[in-house]
């Protein structure tokens, strides 16, 4: 689980640089969208079997104009450390 990790600053910052993500909201078209990584939501199969279920970190960027919200896997890109300081595994 990755409920120890927190977001990498600096490899979020280098991903947000390589992929120049824009801040246009694809719903109003306002240059409004913001991303929070000081919070990561999980995304948890259904049923939650401690021990068994998977879950699946995610950084939300949302619209502060209309809502809209789409979100981002950090792991796919390695954007996780633990708590401790290690990397994340995966």
């Amino acid at each position: 689980m990755f409920m120890n990790y927190e977001v990498d600053v600096e490899k979020f910052n280098l991903f947000l640089d390589e992929k120049k993500l824009p801040n246009t909201c694809p719903l109003c078209a306002t240059d409004a969208l913001e991303m929070d990584i000081d919070v990561v939501f999980g995304l948890a199969e259904l049923p939650i079997i401690p021990g068994e279920s998977i879950a699946i970190p995610l950084l939300p960027t949302t619209c502060k104009n209309c809502g809209y919200t789409a979100f981002i896997n950090p792991m796919v890109k390695g954007l996780l450390k633990s708590s401790d300081g290690g990397e994340q595994n995966g």
